[in-house]
């Protein structure tokens, strides 16, 4: 994992039983030539109940019922988002292995298995969007909204289909990059704060639930 340490908010909940996690970067607008690929990168890291995230956080450390991450895309710009809500003792742990397994989209890319399973996975969400007037009408919509060609779904899923490990990998290089992340965390802090600046990250940003800047706790 990077070196670097995203930047830490946190809203202490003191006798809260669990924590809530988000990390979230920057991504690029619907019109991106890699919207493809990181729709597939979102299916392997943390958009199915195999995901790498779900399976880590969930079925490997028991510290949550579910872990997600993907992208959403928007006219001008786009977001990331990892998502969790997490055991509050598990907390430290938990910051780490999403910060983990969000950098492994490179240090390990998707196998084959994740590939074919992303691929069919995408593909199939694509179909059953299409197989009712709902679906249609919603995807033609989000075409005039976006200001997006009348081709641009089968683009899409030509794109999809053809997508190779590198160019997979090269998007996840692109954009999960731990430096441009930041990472808001709502529980009791005295359980992961500690634990977290001992392991190299920032003082955190305390903050209470109208997002004003406030003391750290006592």
């Amino acid at each position: 994992m990077s070196p670097t340490r995203p930047s830490l908010t946190v809203v202490d909940r003191p006798d809260a039983p669990q924590s809530v996690v988000r990390v979230f970067g920057g991504a690029p607008p619907r019109s991106s030539s890699d919207r493809a690929a990181l729709s597939l990168l979102e299916i392997v890291l943390g958009g199915s109940f195999t995901s790498r995230l779900n399976f880590k956080l969930r079925e490997e450390k028991g510290f949550t019922y579910g872990a997600s991450a993907g992208f959403n895309f928007y006219r001008k710009a786009g977001v990331f988002l990892a998502r969790s809500s997490v055991f509050a003792q598990n907390t430290a742990e938990a910051v780490e292995v999403f910060l983990e397994e969000i950098a492994g989209m490179t240090a390990r890319p998707a196998t084959d298995l994740e590939m074919t399973k992303a691929q069919s996975t995408l593909l199939d969400r694509t179909a059953e969007s299409l197989s009712m007037a709902a679906g249609i009408a919603s995807l033609y919509s989000e075409l005039a909204l976006f200001q997006r060609p009348p081709e641009e779904p089968a683009d899409f899923v030509a794109q999809a289909e053809a997508i190779t490990h590198k160019e997979l990998a090269a998007a996840a290089e692109k954009l999960l990059v731990a430096g441009g992340l930041s990472v808001v965390v709502v529980g009791p802090a005295k359980l992961f704060v500690p634990i977290l600046e001992a392991a190299g990250w920032p003082a955190p940003v305390y903050r209470d639930t109208d997002g004003r800047i406030v003391a750290p706790p006592s």
